[in-house]
């Protein structure tokens, strides 16, 4: 199980459009970072025509994290395979970036793919091939964590502004205790911020 001391803390709501911001300030900074150091690249029929970059060879070609084309419609989709609404906070960071790999945190949080006009599949398909039960049991899966864990919104719990708070589930507990591991969507990338302001200063200092 990943240290506890490495969950983020709680803190207060009601400070929406702060953090969105601080949603869009991540992604910007993760992305350009990364394409900077020569990250983003996947082999060619991988990458969606939308997200092509630069070739790397004959094989590989960069991608792009381009703005999201995630439309309403998008989001009732992925509301009926839930079953349960989705918090405002993840909706804002869908309809932001579409993506194939995002990696942030300490604790190595890999979200789910984003693709233009596959999300909703892309998610299904994500969700059966780690824990498809815990839809039912109102768990709502977004992301791996480290080797063994997965990240659920808790639609258990009730909501506030919308909002749900996070928890994780471990491979080596079959999926079987919820471990709680923030607030909200919106809390979780006050860490998500920290460390990626830290990788990125450690790397220049090696520079």
């Amino acid at each position: 199980l990943t240290n506890q001391w490495c969950r983020v803390k709680t803190i207060g709501f009601g400070l929406n459009l702060v953090f969105m911001e601080i949603i869009k300030k991540v992604l910007d900074l993760y992305f350009e970072f990364v394409q900077k150091k020569g990250g983003n690249i996947l082999p060619k029929e991988w990458i969606p025509i939308k997200m092509v970059g630069a070739d790397v060879d004959d094989d590989y070609s960069k991608w792009l994290a381009i703005s999201s084309t995630v439309s309403k419609k998008d989001i009732v989709e992925l509301e009926n395979y839930w079953k349960h609404p989705v918090p405002p906070s993840f909706e804002q960071f869908l309809s932001y970036r579409h993506y194939l790999e995002l990696e942030l945190g300490i604790n190595g949080v890999r979200f789910f793919p984003n693709k233009p006009q596959t999300m909703t599949a892309d998610f299904k398909e994500e969700t059966i091939s780690t824990n498809p039960d815990l839809i039912s049991r109102n768990y709502l899966p977004f992301a791996i964590m480290g080797d063994y864990e997965i990240l659920c919104f808790n639609a258990n719990k009730k909501s506030v502004n919308s909002e749900l708070p996070i928890v994780s589930f471990d491979l080596e507990e079959d999926f079987e205790n919820p471990h709680f591991f923030a607030d909200s969507f919106e809390v979780m990338f006050i860490e998500f911020e920290d460390h990626l302001n830290q990788w990125i200063n450690n790397t220049k200092g090696k520079s």
